[in-house]
């Protein structure tokens, strides 16, 4: 046998080569006022929800009163994404950790 055939033998039998495994990290974090900006942003949208009571008995018309409540889903979902977005997946966690505090099922 000679030195390449020798060498060819040892480099078949070595171990397969193992995927390397997924960074589990989140990724970067995000920059603190960015995160406070998008937590409060998130809070905000939460807060929107009792202006749908208010829009219902608002002495409007019924297309008046649709339109704000359309307006105000709107201003509610974009500042909770944009502030997901600003806070990333940490931000997200912070606020299931203050909810789980607060007792609230």
């Amino acid at each position: 046998m000679s030195a390449v055939g020798a060498s060819e033998d040892s480099s078949s039998q070595s171990a397969p080569a193992q995927p390397a495994a997924p960074d589990s990290s989140p990724g970067p974090r995000p920059h603190p006022a960015l995160f406070w900006v998008g937590l409060l942003l998130m809070m905000v949208s939460f807060g929107l929800y009792p202006a749908y009571a208010f829009i219902a008995v608002l002495p409007i018309s019924r297309p008046s009163k649709v339109a704000a409540a359309f307006s105000a889903w709107l201003i509610s979902w974009g500042s909770f994404s944009v502030g997901t977005a600003m806070a990333g997946a940490e931000g997200i966690e912070y606020l299931h950790r203050l909810w789980r505090r607060s007792g609230a099922p």
